[in-house]
């Protein structure tokens, strides 16, 4: 129906009449028309139920603004406000004394809804799904920036997640889903309930790695108590710091597989670090040593216990007769693989030829991968056997002597 100019005509009856029932139908009709009223149908504040948009709008001494959708489809109720400003969003809500606050909700952008809290976006989603608190333009699904007020270097981000404030034994969680497999989390980072000393995990499904990575030159660290303990530094050296703490029965079991070991020349604070990585291995008889990818021999003293022992028999071979055929040398070390020539003269063997004459006496073979050590359990049981001989002669001898002197 055409909206009226709200004046009742001085006229005859009839025109008064029919004067005050279209008046009477305007008011029932909120106006209703699909024409916006002008002239002097217009009245500041008036309210107009938009026929052509279906939407109830309000005059607000300058143009009609929608405020509510009429239309008779699912939509009808829907709310409608300007998109607003930081100051005054459009959506507005009032405190408890009924006065108007700068907090609500409002539009700042058209691909942006915010949501204020005393003049200041601290909510923000996005028309892609990001969500932001604390900054205005997310760049991730979740960003979340330290004070959303004022940033400053002291400002922190926190994420807060408690799992029930009035039951302390229910479980915090964060889940992260990426697969179609594992549909209630691949990766889940839990606080376990229980009271002030519960403990905090990670759990990783699947057979793919659980990595911790840094993208740039920075170390992996970590630390108890608020102290570093191991280090992976950014050239992936593993660094393990000292500790002052003893071990307990329950603190001794597991299993390190380094690539190598890099040692200092002592404890002290300028110690030299060497430049080489040793391991050690255990052959089942013997401890034996590689320096970087160089077998340099064994380094273990011979265990001599018998209950390893089988087989055994007194030598009978003679010790005389093979030691002399051994070759004392001197000798200086030569640059050779991870060897450094140092000019200091030494007494010793040459491993393959101690071998020919005493076949344990040396480990390894000539010329072979692994650099050849000495046995000196066999050779000393060599010696050992030569020196009995040589005692046994030595005791006959002065029997004979002692004979001749007494004839």
């Amino acid at each position: 129906m055409a909206n009226t100019d709200t004046v009742i005509a001085n006229a005859s009856g009839q025109t008064v009449r029919e004067d005050i029932q279209a008046n009477l139908q305007a008011v029932k009709g909120n106006n209703s028309t699909g024409t916006t009223p002008t002239g002097t149908s217009l009245i500041s504040y008036m309210s107009w139920a938009n026929t052509s948009t279906n939407q109830y709008q309000v005059h607000n001494s300058s143009a009609f603004l929608p405020v509510v959708d009429i239309s008779t489809g699912t939509s009808a109720g829907t709310h409608i406000a300007k998109p607003g400003t930081t100051a005054i969003p459009g959506y507005r809500f009032l405190d408890s004394s009924g006065s108007v606050t700068q907090s609500g909700m409002g539009l700042p952008a058209d691909t942006r809804l915010g949501f204020f809290i005393a003049g200041s976006e601290k909510l923000t989603v996005l028309s892609d799904g990001k969500v932001g608190i604390g900054t205005t333009s997310p760049s991730t699904e979740l960003d979340i920036i330290g004070n959303a007020t004022v940033q400053t270097s002291t400002a922190d981000a926190i994420l807060n997640i408690t799992a029930t404030a009035s039951d302390s034994s229910k479980n915090a969680y964060i889940d992260l889903v990426a697969d179609t497999t594992y549909t209630d989390y691949g990766l889940r980072i839990i606080r376990n309930g229980g009271g002030a000393n519960s403990d905090s995990l990670i759990m990783h499904k699947g057979t793919g790695k659980l990595k911790i990575d840094t993208d740039e030159a920075a170390p992996i660290v970590f630390l108890t108590n608020s102290a570093e303990r191991w280090k992976v530094n950014e050239n992936g050296a593993f660094v393990w710091s000292g500790h002052t703490g003893s071990l307990g029965s329950a603190d001794v079991s597991g299993v390190v597989v380094p690539k190598g070991i890099m040692s200092k020349t002592g404890s002290n604070a300028g110690a030299t670090t060497l430049g080489n990585l040793y391991n050690f291995y255990w052959t089942g008889s013997a401890l034996k040593c590689w320096i970087d990818e160089n077998d340099v021999g064994q380094v273990s003293g011979p265990s001599s216990d018998y209950r390893i022992k089988q087989n055994i028999t007194t030598q009978t071979e003679s010790g005389i007769d093979k030691i002399k055929q051994l070759r004392p040398v001197t000798y200086q070390y030569q640059d050779y693989k991870v060897f450094k020539a140092d000019g200091v003269t030494r007494e010793g063997f040459i491993a393959h030829e101690v071998q020919e004459v005493i076949p344990s006496g040396a480990d390894g073979v000539k010329d072979g991968d692994s650099i050849q050590s000495l046995s000196m359990d066999a050779i000393v049981s060599v010696l050992t056997k030569a020196l009995q001989e040589a005692v046994a002669k030595i005791e006959t001898l002065e029997t004979k002597v002692a004979a001749l002197e007494g004839s």
